[in-house]
């Protein structure tokens, strides 16, 4: 398939070629290869009739690695791995559907399925690696697996490499010429091709885990490829068409002396995507500023006047059609609306999306997220008035220019660059929940061997010792020098430096990152402190802190100087710890027995063929409502069906009754306040049920219900 030849530079294959005699063993290559056989022959022996525990086994088998004498499943973490093994899994119909069409596909059909998966969009977590990964199994020689890591090595070792669209054919077959061009260059077997990738993209990486293209790796791997994130990145253009037609409608209806009122509040400005909102036929917009009737908002708030909004309405239109006239005079439209209207509520966030809409090469879209994210990547400190957009505006502008290869990469003709550089402000701030402050990283020990891990990772919190100091919230370094000289004459084989991590432990801030460890060479999770410091009086470790675990992999580690309990690390330190080697932990889960569908249809008295469309139902929506009056059976209904879901595996099935009082900090998650030993009250971050559950059901590979 490779047609086209790029060169790379003498420097780069020699670097190339080091990193495969390094990395590549024959152990290593024969794994992988063996992985890949098994694949391949689980491909051809299931084509077509798939189960979720097939596509489990062909995905460890395409997974399957050899490093530092351990046979291992993560060749290509995080795909085929972990939560995007998941999901694919969970979609047989769909696994089955496409792995046919493009392991039978002629050479001539292939661009054109390609292309139809990826607008199907039917597998979740498949990205650009699931379906080339499928030809690479075809003909390792001829294709290879597009995975985000390996793209951006491809990029530091070809810089001027445009890969057209992505997600496309031709953006396919731009990157793999690319890759098997590189691969020839420096004799490499296409199973050592990702790993001289991998280390090229670790030698184009940073040190700091907060610089911007360390974190738009992490965003391409974790959200653009994944269905949100595509469903994301299609809104601009019909948000931009539908910003077009408002816009002309009103201007006809100012131009006829109509009233414009209604329709400016609700056709120019940004509205979530809510029924009520949709049936009011407001505006929709990725990056909404008003979730519900603004005038019931503002006048609630006392910011304006039910008698003002015409007024309002008309500056509004002034102001937009000012702007579009001559951008240029930016700065002199801003200062005159923010005179014209209190500006109170009307910030930039509220009026710039439909500047971007209606002229996106003049305007960005600025509100919070973007503007959280430019002044910390730019080092500036700017605020969220309307006055200060025009600076923010040429900041966005310079930002997209500086970095325009990164955002080629993604955008490629779906979207502008600035509509890719305000979706990665909206993963970095609302889903990544990205700490804007330096953070700090520490090591901390839960136990001299990790005995209280268990209950740091399940109750949200990192704890430390010597408990007889008391609660020291709020305590003076001077009070607390008291407290450990008295310690010290109590308890003679205590030290010094010993309690004096306990006044460090204190002085530890939200936002800062947590590494727990087990002994010099265990690793047991990475979290991010998320409250302040507080005591549990009567617990053996009543130091504690809040904290959401957020990586819970077991990782192996040489630590000779991990000695105490708590040690500040540097953020180039926490980063290779955040990259050390996954310890496999095997937990024998006793599993269900088996319950069969005649056994379930005679246990519940209901014909057979009904139980196996329901079944059926759920297999496709994943979820089902038995109704009916009280007493009826419903629940013992359910618990059946839910017996027979989880027979055979290790899944488990679990009841919650909802009832008036039942709050979403029950279910899910919330702050509570906790009594201290003197009357006062800590806050703590606590698990409802429903966080439990998935955290005890991502222990298992059966269903859990």
């Amino acid at each position: 398939m490779a047609t086209k030849t790029y060169t790379v530079l003498s420097t780069w294959r020699k670097l190339l070629h080091s990193y495969v005699t390094q990395h590549m063993p024959d152990a290593r290559l024969q794994a992988r290869l063996e992985g890949e056989g098994k694949a391949k022959r689980l491909l051809e022996d299931k084509l077509g009739r798939f189960q979720e525990e097939d596509i489990r086994a062909f995905l460890a088998a395409l997974n399957t690695d050899y490093w530092k004498d351990k046979l291992r499943h993560d060749r290509f973490m995080p795909a085929f791995y972990g939560a995007l093994a998941n999901q694919i899994s969970n979609s047989t119909d769909a696994f089955n559907r496409w792995s046919e069409k493009l392991w039978n596909a002629s050479e001539k059909e292939l661009g054109s399925v390609l292309d139809d998966f990826w607008k199907d969009d039917a597998i979740p977590g498949s990205g650009t690696s699931l379906p080339t990964a499928l030809l690479y199994l075809r003909n390792p020689d001829t294709f290879s697996i597009w995975l985000p890591k390996m793209e951006l090595g491809m990029k530091k070792i070809l810089p001027g490499l445009k890969l057209k669209h992505r997600r496309t054919w031709d953006g396919y077959r731009v990157y793999n010429e690319a890759m098997q061009s590189i691969r020839e260059q420096i004799a490499a077997t296409p199973q050592a091709l990702d790993v001289a990738m991998s280390h090229a993209a670790s030698e184009a990486g940073t040190a700091s885990g907060n610089s911007f293209p360390f974190l738009f790796e992490e965003f391409v791997a974790a959200y653009v490829d994944l269905p949100d994130g595509q469903d994301h990145m299609r809104r601009y253009a019909q948000q931009r068409s539908e910003a077009q037609a408002n816009w002309q409608e009103i201007s006809a209806r100012e131009a006829r002396g109509e009233d414009i009122t209604d329709a400016v509040l609700l056709k120019l400005l940004p509205h979530a995507d809510t029924d009520h909102n949709r049936s009011r036929g407001a505006w929709i917009h990725v990056a909404p500023s008003i979730t519900k009737d603004i005038r019931q908002w503002f006048e609630g708030a006392k910011w304006t006047k039910a008698e003002d909004w015409p007024n309002v309405a008309k500056t509004i239109y002034g102001f937009v059609r000012r702007c579009l006239e001559s951008p240029q005079s930016l700065d002199e439209h801003c200062q005159w609306f923010a005179s014209t209207v209190p500006s109170q509520g009307f910030q930039m966030g509220m009026l710039t999306p439909i500047l971007n809409a209606l002229k996106p090469e003049a305007f960005n879209i600025v509100n919070s997220k973007p503007r959280q994210a430019l002044n910390f990547f730019c080092g500036k400190d700017c605020d969220n008035t309307l006055q200060s957009y025009p600076r923010l505006n040429e900041i966005s502008f310079r930002f997209q220019k500086e970095h325009q290869e990164l955002f080629d990469g993604v955008g490629q003709g779906i979207a502008l660059h600035g509509d890719v550089l305000d979706m990665f402000s909206h993963w970095l701030v609302g889903v990544r929940k990205f700490s804007f402050k330096e953070a700090k990283f520490y090591k901390i020990a839960p136990g001299p061997s990790g005995e209280y891990w268990e209950q740091c990772r399940d109750d949200g919190y990192i704890c430390i010792g010597w408990s007889d100091l008391g609660d020291l919230s709020g305590v003076s370094k001077e009070e607390f020098e008291a407290r450990r000289d008295a310690a010290l004459a109590e308890h003679p084989e205590w030290t010094k430096s010993g309690l004096g991590q306990v006044w460090r432990f204190t002085r530890i801030r939200e936002g800062d990152r947590i590494v727990a460890n087990c002994g010099m060479n265990k690793i047991l999770g990475f979290g991010t402190v998320i409250g302040p410091y507080y005591f549990v009086a009567g617990a053996h470790c009543g130091h504690r802190l809040p904290v959401m675990w957020d990586d819970l992999t077991v990782r192996k580690v040489n630590e000779p100087s991990w000695l105490g309990t708590l040690q500040e690390l540097n953020a180039e330190r926490f980063e290779k710890l955040r990259n050390a080697e996954p310890i496999e932990l095997v937990v024998d889960i006793e599993r269900n027995p088996e319950y069969s569908t005649e056994q379930l249809a005679e246990d519940s008295g209901i014909i057979i063929e009904r139980i196996t469309r329901w079944l059926s139902a759920i297999d496709r929506k994943r979820q089902a409502v038995f109704y009916g009056p009280p007493g009826t059976g419903k629940t013992f209904l359910a618990q059946l069906v839910a017996k027979h879901l989880i027979g055979g595996s290790d899944g488990f099935s679990q009841i919650v009754q909802f009832h008036p009082e039942y709050a979403y900090q029950d279910f899910m998650q919330g702050i509570r306040p906790v009594a201290g030993p003197k009357g006062e009250l800590s806050y703590q971050n606590v698990f409802g049920l429903f966080r439990e559950f998935c955290d005890k059901a991502t222990g298992r590979s059966g269903q859990c219900v």
